[in-house]
């Protein structure tokens, strides 16, 4: 599959949560490697844009393109092979072990009911070592610090080898040492 050459176009997106407007009549373009830094302060719907982004909120207008095709009507499969998500925070009922978190992000990459390969350790391996959290593989998520899980929660992003990376607030949890390592990876990609 070829990579398309238009990037993410958002166009005249509007939402809403009940009857306040979060989102008025949005729009902008993202090219194929490019970063855009949505700021504003808390409240103000940048959450509320990616998961519009990611498929996962439907606008009450406007349309999301991923190379001149709508997000919203993709399979939820699709759009995962597409956009990886970091939210602001994750929570894990079930003790997974940071090695079995980032391996879900290869899930867009399996058959229904296939197991990982070689290749898929082998990519999680990488993703893990460029967060610098490959040496939490083997401790489930519940035992690591807030800044470790985001570390974790950004290779299994990585693992997933999506075109478009969706990052709200990736590195609020992470030092600095660790804030600029992030950035300096997600630069490189």
């Amino acid at each position: 599959m070829t990579t398309p050459s238009i990037g993410l176009t958002v166009k005249g997106v509007s939402f809403r949560y009940r009857h306040e407007h979060v989102l008025d009549n949005v729009d902008l373009e993202v090219p194929p490697g490019q970063f855009l830094g949505v700021l504003g302060p808390n409240g103000c719907g940048k959450t509320t844009l990616l998961g519009i982004l990611a498929g996962v909120l439907n606008p009450e207008s406007g349309t999301v393109l991923d190379g001149g095709e709508d997000v919203h009507q993709m399979s939820r499969r699709r759009i995962a092979g597409i956009m990886a998500v970091v939210p602001q925070e994750s929570a894990f009922t079930f003790p997974y072990t940071a090695l079995e978190v980032v391996l879900m992000g290869r899930a867009p990459h399996l058959d229904r009911f296939s197991l990982e390969g070689e290749r898929d350790l082998g990519v999680a391996k990488a993703a893990m070592e460029r967060t610098d959290a490959w040496q939490f593989r083997d401790r489930h998520m519940d035992e690591l610090s807030g800044g470790e899980k985001q570390r974790v929660i950004l290779a299994r992003a990585l693992a997933q080898e999506a075109r478009v990376l969706l990052l709200d607030e990736p590195t609020s949890a992470l030092d600095l040492r660790h804030q600029a390592d992030i950035h300096a990876s997600l630069a490189g990609l």
